[in-house]
């Protein structure tokens, strides 16, 4: 159940009475006489009942399995009650956390869900969730059930800072969960872990990175390092402040350490020669050491080699072995993941494909710079035979077009006839164009229509939908242009009209002044 949002204690939904009323039911469950001789008095103190009862919870272990979960559930709500329920949770997550004896099958699973609610039903930002936790994990330890807590792993550095815990705190659970990883035989969790318990010490502070906590965990992770058998990668550890420091305290783990970070087989025999009988007193495991040195220094010598090809005798001489045993010692650096390559017995040649450099410094990246201006010649050589081979074929392709142009125009008698004759069959429908050399097609009969021919007559459709816009267009611009011109020439009639009108008015004028006889006349005429 998720913690409440308000300010006001989470509530068990499911619980329902009073305070008094629930405790004098969950004293006379567990048969807590002095709980319920305090619930006898008129005036009962809340605080001295939840002691007597939380004293008293671990009976609980002791219910019936099917009563466990109600029973462990009324015992939490009534912790939730008090004032100051931190003072309790101790107490009673110890008692929850014993197994139900009645429940040989589900008691473990039951004994979690209790710890989990406790968790829960806390406010979110509440350090004390940091120790219910620790709880959970010390359980889940004792009980073979890491699997329950894989899941909120990735949860764990976001409760923590919601709980603003003391980095303290923070190094406690890191290293509870990393000792539970490591029972369940997860020793990368296990590793990961530890590391991030060591960067909870403050690098500023010397006093810190020198303690005795600070050294413990920086020597176990080294001996955690270098004895695993799937991590070759050291520099995110001889990055923790307080790893570095070990140069100080302890050297001799310290040069170890840097031989495995990058150094190769013949640094950790000198070493060994150096420090005679140190690794079998620290309790490391030679063989494994020298077995994981070899397949760094194959790891280094594919790094180191530009060619990107190395021969087998010089493979044994780095790795101190028979050259028979170069192909094993191959496939196992490349079942580790440091090489990735094939081998070429042909040529007694391991060819490098991909390489995990185990340290990159200034070393590394004039080696990759090297190689990149050899990659950038050969892709230059490269690109100059691909243009060649381009000119020729465009010159290829030319000479082609010219050779059966000429076998057209050689042809060229015949193809009249046989337009004719694939006329006659129905196939074809058009007609020849003499003066320009060209065969002009109105109709043909497809053989075949299938995908490509539909491309091809959608792509002719297209053409012709184009073809026509364009005609409309211009046929509405032509029509248009002839309106607009219509419209001028009435426009220009009509100036003239009036032009010709206001002037033979006038004329007619004159006229009539002029000629009053012929005027005269007109009116007889009319009159007859």
């Amino acid at each position: 159940m998720p913690a409440s949002k308000n300010n006001e204690q989470p509530q068990l939904l499911f619980v329902d009475g009073t305070f008094e009323e629930l405790a004098k039911e969950m004293a006379e469950y567990l048969k807590a006489e002095e709980a319920t001789q305090l619930l006898s008095k008129d005036k009962v103190s809340k605080e001295d009942v939840l002691a007597k009862l939380v004293a008293a919870s671990a009976g609980l272990s002791t219910v019936p399995e099917k009563e466990y979960t109600a029973a462990s559930n009324l015992m939490i709500h009534l912790v939730l009650q008090s004032a100051d329920p931190k003072k309790y949770l101790q107490t009673l997550c110890a008692n929850l956390a014993k197994v139900p004896v009645n429940s040989s099958v589900h008691g473990p699973g039951l004994s979690l869900n209790a710890l989990a609610t406790v968790f829960n039903l806390l406010p979110p930002e509440d350090v004390i969730r940091a120790r219910i936790f620790l709880e959970i994990v010390k359980f889940l330890r004792a009980h073979n059930m890491f699997d329950s807590m894989r899941l909120y792993l990735d949860k764990l550095g976001e409760w923590l800072e919601s709980w603003d815990a003391s980095e303290e705190i923070e190094r406690m659970v890191y290293e509870n969960v990393a000792e539970a990883a490591l029972e369940a035989g997860e020793e990368a969790i296990s590793y990961d872990f530890i590391l991030k318990a060591l960067r909870t010490f403050d690098a500023d502070e010397k006093d810190e990175i020198t303690s005795e906590d600070a050294q413990r965990l920086s020597l176990r992770a080294i001996k955690m390092a270098i004895l695993s058998n799937t991590h070759f990668l050291f520099q995110d550890l001889r990055a923790i402040p307080s790893v570095q420091a070990l140069s100080d305290s302890h050297p001799v783990y310290s040069q170890l350490l840097d031989i495995f970070a990058e150094q190769d087989l013949e640094d950790y025999n000198d070493f060994t020669e150096e420090h005679e009988g140190w690794v079998e007193q620290q309790k490391l495991d030679h063989d494994k050491l020298h077995r994981k040195m070899r397949l760094l220094t194959f790891a280094s010598l594919a790094a180191a080699t530009p060619s990107r090809e190395i021969e087998y005798a010089k493979i044994a001489k780095a790795l101190q072995i028979p050259q028979e045993h170069v192909e094993m010692w191959a496939i196992d650096v490349i079942r580790a993941g440091l090489v990735e390559g094939k081998l070429s017995q042909q040529r007694n040649k391991f060819l490098v494909h991909k390489v995990t450099y185990r340290v990159f410094g200034q070393k590394q990246y004039q080696e990759l710079s090297t190689r990149v201006d050899h990659w950038r010649a050969t892709l230059q050589n490269v690109l100059g035979v691909l243009r060649q081979e381009q000119a020729n074929a465009k010159a290829q392709k030319e000479r082609e077009i010219q050779e059966l142009e000429r076998k057209l125009n050689n042809a060229g008698e015949h193809v009249e006839m046989w337009a004719i004759d694939v006329i006659r069959a129905g196939l074809v429908e058009g007609k020849l164009s003499q003066q320009r050399n060209k065969f002009l097609v109105h109709k043909v009969t497809y053989r075949v229509f299938g995908q490509k021919q539909y491309q091809e007559l959608s792509t002719r459709v297209d053409h012709w939908r184009a073809t026509l816009q364009n005609v409309l267009g211009v046929l509405r611009q032509e029509q248009a242009n002839a309106k607009a011109q219509k419209e001028r020439e009435i426009q220009e009639l009509e100036r003239k009209l009036n032009n010709a009108g206001v002037s033979g008015g006038q004329g007619g004028g004159n006229r009539r002044q002029q000629n009053p006889q012929s005027q005269q006349r007109e009116r007889t005429d009319n009159d007859d």
